[in-house]
């Protein structure tokens, strides 16, 4: 992935990164009827401190490694 930054400085990983997790329909319904932890279709980063959404991805490998 691209090194982005928000207008602070921060990047992904960083302390005061939030991730926002988007998930398919199925896999809604693998998170809440069947408790099983989906795979998210797509996360989004933001800053806590200035509030800006900075980089979104679907790539597998940076979701995996950016999903807990």
């Amino acid at each position: 992935m691209k090194e982005y930054r928000c207008s602070c400085g921060r990047g992904p990983g960083d302390d005061g990164v939030e991730i926002h997790s988007s998930y398919s329909l199925w896999g809604y319904i693998k998170l809440g009827l069947v408790g099983i932890t989906a795979m998210p279709r797509e996360i989004t980063f933001y800053c806590s401190s200035c509030r800006q959404s900075f980089a979104r991805t679907s790539d597998k490998k940076t979701i995996a490694e950016f999903s807990r």
